[in-house]
């Protein structure tokens, strides 16, 4: 699946949409929700999972574990 655009924050973990992980045929892992903050120390609980095959820039990253939840910064980008 391709994507518009990869945007790291520096945050602590990578983080996509749930469209993401529907769309990629990724899986949850079955692990608990991890409550994840933003700089204005609002919270959201996502979902551990991970992607069969993540490619970047011509880098095959293989198996990536990400976590997913719909945040508000993917409603503005």
């Amino acid at each position: 699946v391709g994507v518009s655009a990869f945007v790291d924050t520096g945050a602590q973990y990578s983080i996509g949409n749930l469209a993401l992980l529907g769309a990629t045929g990724g899986r949850a892992d079955g692990l608990p929700p991890v409550r994840v903050y933003g700089v204005t120390g609002q919270s959201r609980m996502a979902v551990a999972g991970r992607v069969g095959r993540l490619e970047m820039g011509g880098r095959d990253l293989g198996d990536t574990p990400l976590l997913f939840a719909d945040l508000h910064a993917f409603d503005v980008l």
